[in-house]
């Protein structure tokens, strides 16, 4: 009986279930302490015979499970859809920030060139000298937010959301072509 009851997958609960006995009456007789109820009996021969014929034929999944199979792919394939969407949206928003910054990086580039000339050519100490070392600071701290090693790691997001979108496809049509036992290599 438990050779029976793995190969159908079923715990001891559902095996009783199936052939109208407490669980602990498949415990007892799985360990040869006692024996079934000949009703009992029966509806395991039964069961096994089922079986049997199932293994001989080797039937295609009826009708109900290849339903609730595709229902699941089509699940599947929503979830999948809905990531790429997804990846798309925030890449393009990426996309967006990262030109951004490349834009602005290299117009802060020009100003900070601009601030250096007009430095040359004011006197040490003075008024003039301060507020350009403060406009300065100012176009170095801007600078900051939008520097080479930040735009590297925007395209670095960029990247990963667009590999996101391809493998979400990828897998999506692949899924549809293979069903449940699809290979993604």
């Amino acid at each position: 009986m438990k050779l029976l009851r793995t190969q159908l997958q079923l715990s001891q609960q559902e095996l009783a279930d199936l052939i109208d006995v407490s669980r602990s009456t498949i415990t007892m007789y799985e360990k040869g302490w006692r024996n079934l109820p000949s009703a009992a009996m029966v509806k395991l021969v039964q069961l096994e015979l089922l079986h049997q014929q199932l293994q001989l034929k080797k039937t295609v999944p009826n009708k109900q499970l290849q339903t609730f199979l595709q229902l699941r792919m089509l699940k599947v394939e929503k979830v999948l859809n809905a990531h790429a969407r997804r990846a798309a949206a925030d890449a393009l928003t990426i996309s967006f920030t990262l030109s951004h910054m490349q834009e602005r990086y290299a117009q802060l580039q020009q100003k900070l060139a601009f601030v250096h000339h007009l430095m040359e050519d004011a006197a040490p100490d003075t008024r003039q000298m301060i507020r350009l070392r403060n406009m300065e600071l100012n176009v170095l701290e801007a600078m900051d937010s939008c520097s080479p090693d930040r735009q590297l790691v925007a395209q670095y997001k960029l990247s990963t959301l667009k590999a996101r979108q391809q493998a979400a496809l990828r897998i999506k049509d692949a899924a549809r072509r293979g069903g449940p036992d699809v290979k993604l290599s």
